[in-house]
């Protein structure tokens, strides 16, 4: 499915944005929104674990150095509770072989800050495709209509 198809299925979901650093939180926020994405918010790994059981968002975009938690523990405990939630994570500071996740984390992508527009596009494709196979796969599995 193409990435406009994809997010015109889902316009409307909502998607939580965690990040400290209050220029990309508010850059992301945006950008967001103006593809038709609700945006809930965290300023850090703590609150986003607050955040997400109010809110439920169906994917999350998270720095992962930030205060009080950081994101990959946000993401674990977050993947705990609904492990079909994807998460893209952001950081200023990256090397090819400086993170390694767990493989039972659903970490769709990390994008390098600052970001451009494109990584963001890209990543949030990955991640409503992820959205996208796992429903048909639990719709298939359970023999529910497609509507």
């Amino acid at each position: 499915m193409s990435s406009g198809a994809l997010f015109e299925k889902y316009r409307g979901i909502k998607i939580m944005v965690v990040d400290d650093e209050k220029i990309y939180h508010d850059i992301l926020k945006n950008i967001l929104a103006s593809l038709g994405f609700t945006v809930c918010e965290a300023f850090d790994g703590l609150e986003a674990l607050t955040v997400f059981e109010d809110e439920a968002p169906w994917m999350v975009f998270s720095d992962l150095y930030m205060p009080k938690k950081n994101g990959l523990m946000m993401a674990r405990e977050i993947q705990r509770k609904n492990k079909d939630v994807p998460i893209i994570l952001m950081t200023g500071s990256i090397s090819e072989n400086s993170i390694v996740f767990s493989p039972d984390l659903k970490i769709i992508s990390v994008i390098l800050k600052p970001f451009k527009l494109g990584d963001v596009i890209l990543a949030l494709e990955q991640a409503l495709q992820n959205i996208d196979d796992s429903r048909d796969s639990r719709i298939h599995r359970f023999g529910e209509n497609k509507s």
